[in-house]
């Protein structure tokens, strides 16, 4: 897809869904926004991201005007709100780079005049948009444009994430955003042979800044990129140099704000080794002392992920090495999960890509369509 396409892509999923919110929606506004997204298809072939779009933009505007979908702002930074996020981020504050990830809907709420509450939920509506448009480049990438896979990445997406907003606080939609992102890039490499780019290793840089909504989300994002990174490696040595020096680069940067957010963390339940075990009482390693019933349903929920998971690393391996960063990210998640139930809900975009390989070939098989496409064969 070509720059410009990326951008009018981008304005279109920053400046739609609060388009959509100053106009009522009937059926007419539908009509013209459709003969839109078709006007988009005849000039850019790319008919999955348009119509993806529009679809999610619709359900998704109709779920907050019904008031079944509503985010709140993040309440440790409710204090910082009338703040320079620069100055805040610049001084060290623990909660700096949460602040400016959330910022934008500070801004859409002075522009808009809304409640910080109603611009946080437009803005995690956004993000969203992104998240879906990243699911639908993963069909992009080893599919042929004409081929059915990107619409059903794209709806798979598009139905998932509609669930989700009515089910979450939206804390953690800038998070999967990120961690989603990184998967693509890392799959694209692998899948393409190129070397990476300076934008690649930007968008790497900034795909963890988003992920510090939690500390948690932070450290899965973190550890995505240091070991997808090795996987990258076995099977593009293309930018062996660059990458290293990236890793050195990023972790001597980051690493300051990372110890910080352990330290703090491991401090609250008291400190040390004991602090690190009590932090389990925080995630889902919590079930072993208070519901040890439960540990049976843990163990099957995670024997459901990882037997398909484990089939599709042996596929991926021999086959489709593409497919290893979202393997990759499924033991990652589980782990982190010990620690805060929100980490573990990192594993969410990953289960969400799987789910859409699942039904691509589910579409395949049932109806004979040219799902695939023809210029991927060479990857099946």
């Amino acid at each position: 897809m070509g720059k410009s396409s990326w951008l009018l892509v981008l304005v279109i999923g920053i400046l739609f869904p609060i388009y959509m919110t100053l106009f009522p929606v009937y059926p007419l506004f539908f009509l013209v926004m459709l003969a839109f997204i078709l006007g988009l298809f005849v000039m850019y072939r790319k008919w999955a991201y348009f119509v993806n779009l529009f679809l999610f933009s619709y359900i998704i505007i109709v779920g907050i005007r019904l008031e079944y979908i509503h985010f709140e702002f993040l309440p440790q930074i409710r204090d910082l709100i009338y703040s320079d996020p620069i100055k805040v981020l610049l001084s060290g504050h623990i909660w700096g780079p949460r602040f400016m990830v959330s910022y934008p809907a500070v801004v859409l709420s002075e522009w808009l005049d809304w409640d910080i509450d109603t611009s946080f939920t437009f803005y995690g509506a956004v993000l969203f948009a992104a998240f879906v448009l990243t699911h639908v480049s993963v069909g992009y990438l080893y599919r042929n444009v004409m081929a059915l896979a990107p619409i059903v990445f794209g709806i798979t997406s598009v139905m998932s994430t509609i669930a989700l907003s009515a089910l979450m606080n939206g804390r953690l939609i800038a998070a999967f955003v990120g961690l989603i992102y990184i998967i693509y890039i890392q799959m694209s490499k692998i899948n393409s042979k190129e070397s990476f780019a300076i934008s690649d290793y930007f968008a790497f840089s900034v795909c963890f800044f988003i992920s510090t909504v939690s500390s948690g989300t932070m450290m899965i994002t973190l550890l995505q990129i240091l070991m997808g990174t090795f996987i990258i490696l076995k099977h593009n040595k293309r930018s062996y140099i660059g990458l290293l020096l990236f890793l050195a680069f990023f972790v001597i940067l980051t690493g300051p704000y990372i110890m910080k957010m352990i330290n703090k963390n491991i401090s609250y339940f008291g400190g040390g080794f004991d602090g690190i075990y009590k932090m389990m009482t925080h995630g889902l390693g919590s079930i072993m002392n208070t519901h040890p019933k439960l540990i049976a349903i843990v163990i099957v929920f995670v024997l459901l992920i990882m037997i398909p998971a484990i089939k599709i690393y042996r596929y991926s391996r021999d086959r489709n090495p593409m497919l290893l960063p979202v393997i990759l990210s499924l033991p990652i998640c589980m782990f982190g999960g010990l620690f805060g139930v929100s980490t573990a809900l990192m594993i969410i975009p990953s289960i969400i890509l799987i789910s859409s390989f699942f039904f691509t070939r589910l579409v395949m098989t049932l109806t004979g369509l040219d799902v695939v496409g023809t210029n991927a064969q060479k990857n099946y």
